[in-house]
């Protein structure tokens, strides 16, 4: 069932940690289970393993590492290897320590375009069970089954006085209701809720709409039950599969198709341009794109850059305009929103970025044309005529 979730899909087919961070979360708890039915050395390195590695691929992967972790405590005391599991907890502390100093040094700029969870935030769960805020219809019928999962495994846990053979149903539920929880919490302070950090539970809901499915009884009725819901899922993905979240593949060739001598590109924000470089290096043998005046990188330089908004610096204005005749800007995300109630820290000084380097370009350059791709604005300017 884990397959047909659209979510998982669209993000798999982007170039980023999301789907290896779930990978990884999922083989740790495999791992884990391993470790406590067969008492294997090897099994808990492996948990170590992948949970260190998830949570290098998405920082926020550590709260279902750290609900598997939670989840032990359930056990019955006789099969609790409590020593393996505080050496395995200690090995994974140690291992995300460099992690952890360099997010303190970067802080929190990254997140704060989220904004803060309100009452239709609703939505990101919808995404969550069923990777589609419109489809109403499935997205019910997969609370309904995740939740009749979740009280089925807690009643077999209860009933089987705590055993070791019922505590995978227990590890499911804790996987999913207790990083849902801290991340209300966190975004408190640091707004994250976000539909991307809720992937890692996604396996967890599934496997739990399968279990509600599992009991029903006759066989063949459960079968059926679980069919319908992996189809009603699996209609979904032709309708997201082979689309991007930003069409850079079409922005970049088309900024080299139209490009003139002395033209120079700008990109804002700077995160932009990592992507346009990276197709920049597969266009057709003697095409080409302008060169970059904000920031200033080389293409073929492996540099990342990040969502923070730039300007032109001052000093720069004059050679710009001197040696560009045409500017192309690329555009991309949100153009910001003014300071008001629930507005994200990060849209408003994009807002304000935003039109400070709109305006530093009108100094020399007056608009031709825009075009619109998905989530990339592409618009070229000519300079200004007197301006050398």
């Amino acid at each position: 069932m884990v397959p047909t979730a659209v979510e998982l899909v669209s993000w798999g087919q982007e170039a980023r940690g999301y789907v290896p961070a779930v990978l990884g979360v999922t083989a740790g708890a495999l791992a884990l289970v391993v470790a406590l039915q067969d008492r294997k050395r090897w099994a808990w390195v492996a948990f170590v393993v992948c949970s260190v590695l998830a949570v290098y691929m998405v920082l926020l992967a550590g709260l279902v590492v750290l609900a598997q972790v939670v989840s032990l405590t359930l056990l019955p005391r006789s099969r609790f290897e409590a020593r393996r599991a505080a050496v395995s907890a200690a090995a994974i502390l140690a291992c995300w320590v460099p992690l952890g100093v360099a997010v303190v040094r970067k802080g929190s700029g990254q997140l704060d375009w989220i904004a803060r969870p309100n009452f239709s935030s609703y939505e990101y769960l919808g995404r969550f069970l069923v990777s589609s805020p419109t489809s109403n219809q499935i997205a019910w019928v997969m609370v309904v089954a995740c939740l009749a999962g979740a009280v089925i495994a807690l009643v077999a846990f209860v009933r089987s006085g705590r055993s070791l053979e019922s505590f995978g149903g227990p590890l499911l539920v804790v996987w999913v209701v207790l990083p849902i929880a801290l991340l209300f919490l966190v975004s408190v302070v640091q707004p994250v809720w976000a539909d991307r950090y809720l992937l890692p539970m996604t396996p967890a809901a599934s496997m739990l709409a399968a279990l509600a499915c599992s009991r029903i009884r006759p066989a063949p009725l459960a079968w059926a039950a679980a069919a319908a819901l992996v189809v009603m899922r699996g209609t979904l993905i032709p309708y997201t599969y082979g689309v991007s979240l930003e069409d850079w593949p079409d922005a970049t060739t088309f900024v080299a198709t139209h490009v003139q001598p002395g033209d120079c590109v700008a990109f804002f924000v700077a995160d932009g341009f990592t992507p346009f470089a990276y197709y920049e290096q597969r266009l057709p043998a003697g095409e080409h794109v302008p060169d970059p005046v904000l920031p200033q990188a080389s293409y073929a330089a492996a540099t990342p850059f990040v969502l923070d908004p730039a300007t032109i610096p001052a000093s720069r204005l004059p050679v710009i305009e001197a040696s560009c005749s045409r500017l192309w800007v690329v555009e991309t995300h949100q153009t910001g929103a003014a300071a008001g109630p629930g507005v994200p820290k990060y849209q408003v000084i994009k807002n304000q970025a935003n039109h400070e380097f709109f305006s530093e370009v009108a100094e020399g350059y007056h608009p031709v044309k825009g075009y619109l791709y998905t989530a990339v604005f592409v618009a070229l300017y000519v300079r200004n005529a007197g301006v050398h």
